[in-house]
């Protein structure tokens, strides 16, 4: 019974696929990790705080660069070739005019959100632009499924980000420099992801406005899904920024940083689910949605109860002692973290399979968490169980949703 078992998992293309690109990205997710342990000893509370607030902008505006992820591989994979030239350009027209935008206001915001450092904002802005080739390169490679390219590439991304970063901390360069390893990486993995992938020119304005319009109603569709689990995972360390001293603002974002450890884990998996849905081969999607769900509760789950073995224990060992007094809030930040992974395989299916569903699902998670945020943000638990309630009614929608498909 076992052989069988094990034969059949060797033949399973979906679990193979998983194996690459988890296995993978577990050694980037180590890397990546390390990145944070380190900028704390490196930097003051205050300072890891804002590198904090700084990584949480780039999730969020990693939600324009996933959009353009998922565009792009199903334009790859529907041989729509002529049209990745347009979308292209026209995201990186986009992210230089974003990235002129936060150097012009730069000190606006660094204001708003009391940052020390004066030219963060600034080094942001260059990772802005060099993140689009090696979001596009990568997505071209993903798209035909190569996931240990994949690998490589967020590895060289990875190891770049963890030694500049911390060389340049090191150096004196504060958070400014600990970002500098984002831009550095980005450089590098774009250079990879393109090397082993066919070039794309620069296209013309009319090309650019073909392709938005060919795929405008699919990003938008990927932008709802990918904001949504974003901003729940996100942007409660930029609302307690905003809200609380900057100490407890560090301490929060470095416990933050250990639950997102649960959903980072399990990222490769719903990149997998989402590359591995066909359209012609409809009866497969249920199978390989619960296959997603199933790996996503074993890994994550695994994850979730070490962070609530020893809440203290892991807190002093990768942060330090200064971060000790928020243990409190692992807890709720991991359960949360589990159930924004099991939500985001849920959304990435109703995209798949092109649900418009997903527009009041993604929508009304955004404005129940802004809702919950404007009547409850006494504390930084209350923020934390704001994200929380938000969460757990975006999976039981998008789970009822699913349901009620495959009972018609």
């Amino acid at each position: 019974m076992l052989h069988t078992f094990l034969r059949h998992l060797r033949d399973d293309a979906f679990f193979r696929h998983n194996i690459v690109f988890f296995l993978g990205s577990m050694v980037i997710a180590f890397i990546n990790y390390l990145y944070h342990p380190l900028m704390s000893r490196l930097l003051s509370v205050e300072q890891f705080g804002e590198v904090q607030v700084i990584l949480s902008f780039v999730f969020i505006s990693g939600v324009f660069l996933a959009m353009f992820n998922r565009m792009i591989v199903h334009a790859s994979l529907n041989s729509a070739h002529p049209k990745l030239s347009g979308l292209y350009s026209a995201a990186m027209v986009a992210h230089v005019l974003l990235a002129l935008l936060l150097v012009i206001f730069s000190p606006i915001l660094s204001r708003f959100f009391s940052f020390e450092s004066e030219w963060a904002f600034g080094v942001f802005a260059a990772y802005v632009i060099a993140s689009v080739p090696m979001t596009f390169y990568t997505a071209r490679v993903q798209a035909f499924q190569r996931f240990g390219a994949v690998s490589f590439s967020q590895g060289i991304h990875a190891v770049l980000k963890l030694v500049i970063g911390m060389l340049c901390a090191a150096a004196g360069y504060g958070v400014g420099g600990a970002i500098g390893g984002l831009v550095a990486g980005s450089i590098a993995a774009a250079w990879y992801a393109r090397s082993i992938s066919e070039p794309v020119p620069f296209a013309r304005i009319r090309e650019m406005r073909e392709s938005l319009n060919d795929h405008l109603r699919f990003g938008v569709l990927v932008f709802l899904s990918l904001a949504c689990t974003t901003i729940l995972y996100a942007a409660d360390v930029l609302i307690v920024k905003r809200l609380f001293s900057a100490e407890i603002a560090g301490i929060y974002s470095g416990i933050a940083t250990i639950a997102r450890l649960i959903l980072f884990s399990t990222a490769s998996i719903a990149a997998v689910f989402i590359s591995s849905i066909k359209p012609e081969l409809p009866e497969e999607h249920r199978t390989l949605l619960l296959k997603a769900l199933g790996y996503v509760t074993v890994i994550g789950g695994s994850a979730m109860v070490l962070c609530l073995a020893v809440p203290d224990l892991l807190i002093r060992i990768t942060l330090g002692t200064d971060y000790a007094e928020g243990a409190y809030l692992l807890l709720p930040l991991s359960i949360s973290m589990l159930i924004i992974s099991w939500a985001s395989v849920c959304l990435g299916y109703l995209l798949a399979i092109r649900s418009r569903a997903l527009l009041h699902i993604s929508g009304g998670g955004i404005v129940l968490y802004i809702v919950l945020v404007l009547l409850y943000h006494e504390t930084p638990l209350a923020i934390t169980l704001d994200g929380l309630i938000a969460a757990v009614f975006t999976l039981v929608t998008a789970g009822l949703t699913i349901f009620m498909k495959h009972t018609r």
